[in-house]
């Protein structure tokens, strides 16, 4: 049972360091995060911020319900 909290607090510090290996991470006013390769981009034509999910798949939100854009890492 010791080693078992240790090994869990292990993997869930690789799980978080792995998610910032994507560049930005967008917080929403719902309190959501996404993750995404590389910087949105604004759509001024319908207002949508598009994106690269961090497992490849492209996304879009309505930029009024972003709150933050964060760089995560280089």
């Amino acid at each position: 049972m010791r080693r078992i909290l240790p090994l869990t607090a292990l993997l869930a510090a690789a799980t978080l360091l792995a998610g910032c290996s994507s560049p930005y991470v967008m917080t929403t006013k719902s309190g959501n995060a996404i993750m995404t390769q590389g910087k949105p981009k604004l759509d001024e034509d319908t207002n949508t911020l598009k994106y690269e999910d961090s497992e490849g798949r492209e996304g879009q939100i309505r930029a009024e319900e972003v709150n933050q854009i964060i760089q995560c890492g280089d």
